[in-house]
Order: C-alpha cells, then sequence, then structure tokens
C-alpha cells in the first residue's frame, strides 16, 4: 500500500502520465492504500510476434470522419496506452452485445410452433407466425416479439415460455450462437494491439462449456489467464448490476479500462458511471425495458463493430 512519500511521489507521477496521455484510468482515494504496481499493470505479455493492425492516420480527410468514429477513438487508446507500457482493458458483454441471440430465438419459436402439440392446439397462431418467421420479428421477451403478430393467446404464450426456459439456454442452442457483424475483428483487434479482453457474461457458470463453444466457432479470442478473461454469474448476486459491479472491481485490478460495450441501459450506464472518460457504447440490438432505451447522455448508440 502507499504509505511512504516516496512511494506516493511515484504513484503521482504514474497518475500525472496517464492523465497526460488522456489514457482514462478509475479515481483513486490514498486512504483506500491502493499499491501503485497494482493501479496500472505493464503490458508486458503483448506478443511480439502479433502483426498490429494499422488504424487511419490522423491527417487526412478520411481519418477526419474516423476521428468521431467511437470505436475507432478506443482502438487509438488502446494502441497509445501499450506503446507507453500501460495495459489497457476492454470489457465486452456476450449476449446481444458480442453475440446476436435473435437466430436463438427464432430457433425456439420455430422448433415450438413444429412440434405436434403446438400444431393441434393453436393452429390458428401456428399459421399467423409461420409465414412471418425471421430475425427481424424477434425483440427480447416473447410478448414484445408476438403481440405486433396480433398473439394474444395467453395459454400459447405460456406454453411457449415453459418451452422457451427449458431450450433457450441449453447447450444445444446456445452452442450455436452467431457473433455481431464486425465483432470477431474488433475483439481480436484490441488483443492484437495488446489490450486485455474480459468478457462479464450474466450467463451462469454452468453454461461455461456452450459459450467456450460459441466463442471458440465464431472465432473470438479465448480466455487463457493472461490476457483474456471470461466472467461468468455464480447466482450470488442480487441482480445482474451488482453482479457486474463486482467484477469490475476485480477488473480495476489488472489495469485500466479503457472502453466496454454493452447491450443493456443499466449496465452500460454503470460502466459510465464508474469510468466516466472511458469510451462507452451501447448496442442497439436487444435489450430490456422500453424504447428509446434510458441510457445516460453521451453514450454512442451502435449496430455493429464495422470501423467505416
Amino acid at each position: 500500500m502507499i504509505k511512504s512519500v516516496s512511494q506516493r511521489v511515484s504513484f503521482m507521477f504514474v497518475l500525472t502520465l496517464s492523465i497526460l496521455l488522456g489514457w482514462p484510468c478509475h479515481a483513486v482515494n490514498f486512504d483506500q492504500g491502493i499499491d501503485a504496481k497494482v493501479f496500472l499493470t505493464r503490458a508486458s505479455e503483448a506478443p511480439d510476434s502479433v502483426a498490429i493492425p494499422k488504424l487511419p492516420a490522423k491527417d487526412n480527410t478520411a481519418s477526419e470522419r474516423s476521428s468521431n468514429n467511437p470505436k475507432v477513438q478506443l482502438l487509438n487508446d488502446v494502441s497509445q496506452a501499450v506503446s507507453y507500457g500501460y495495459q489497457p482493458i476492454v470489457v465486452f458483454d456476450l449476449d446481444d452485445t458480442l453475440l446476436d441471440t435473435r437466430p436463438r430465438r427464432l430457433r425456439v419459436l420455430a422448433d415450438f410452433i413444429s412440434l405436434p402439440d403446438t400444431v393441434e392446439n393453436f393452429p390458428a397462431e401456428v399459421a399467423r407466425i409461420r409465414p412471418l418467421l425471421g430475425v427481424s420479428i424477434i425483440k427480447k421477451g416473447w410478448y414484445k416479439t408476438l403481440q405486433p403478430l396480433g398473439i394474444k393467446n395467453k395459454n400459447f404464450m405460456k406454453k411457449l415460455s415453459g418451452f422457451s426456459r427449458k431450450h433457450l439456454m441449453s447447450y444445444q442452442y446456445l452452442s450455436r450462437d452467431v457473433a455481431i457483424p464486425g465483432a470477431v475483428n474488433y475483439v481480436r483487434t484490441v488483443y492484437k494491439l495488446g489490450g486485455m479482453v474480459v468478457y462479464i457474461t450474466a450467463r451462469f457458470g454452468y453454461l461455461n462449456n456452450a459459450t467456450m463453444t460459441a466463442l471458440r466457432n465464431c472465432g473470438f479470442p479465448l480466455p487463457d489467464g493472461k490476457r483474456v478473461y471470461l466472467y461468468m454469474n455464480p447466482g450470488t448476486y442480487q441482480n445482474t448490476v451488482a453482479y457486474k459491479s463486482a467484477i469490475l472491481d476485480i477488473v480495476d485490478q489488472m489495469g485500466c479500462v479503457a472502453g466496454g460495450f454493452e447491450n443493456e441501459p443499466e449496465n452500460i450506464n454503470l460502466f459510465k458511471r464508474k469510468y466516466p472518460s472511458a469510451h462507452m457504447m451501447f448496442l442497439h440490438t436487444l435489450h430490456s425495458g422500453p424504447e428509446p432505451p434510458d441510457v445516460l447522455p453521451g453514450i454512442p448508440f451502435i449496430t455493429d463493430y464495422f470501423l467505416n
């Protein structure tokens, strides 16, 4: 802990340098006794053999457009931080942030309306839904999905919800998740630049195998205990916000959070309040709550990870 004058001066030098570089770090209270060596971890594990993607130049018209792109700004910050010996961290949620859950939800719906019992007991609902099947109709929650289609049969909704609870988060369905457009290349670029990739998902720990299979199949960097980490909900927290807040406290000890991506408004708001100078981005995909989502001012909305 920071006890001596020399330690405090050393810590202040590190903190001042990070501020001069424009690098966002979490606020520190000296009374908490934080170790300067923990506060900023050197990026000594960045592989020398990895080719560094060329980022847009800063002195042409194209770069002026790119400079307003928060996804590009974050990659530039990661690259700069690594060049100064710091360990930048980018935090990613999984469902509807890196992984598109609509095909999985669509498959659950398609499988349900194909069941003989469903066809026999709900012929009108099946006839209404079948010709409209497609990811464009999928929302987060079956009521949100089916109400616009005119489906109001409560017994049908109850049966569908029961089928979904059994299958939506099963290995058979989860392992076939697909990536949000551009997500794989973006996360791999963060890693290749020397950044640390931290996946923080509300999925429970028993879903680890299916989650790892989906990440591997899509081509995302896999957890290695060095610069890629996966945190899953142990089920001991009151809600998702409390869980993710606790994990961020752990992440704080690994380096500096440069940015993050989330699809749930309350979670991205948590990220932004904790790291006000970092590049936090809201994935406007599927989310809980009303439209428009209640997101803090200044948080950009994105739908993919493409840089143009």
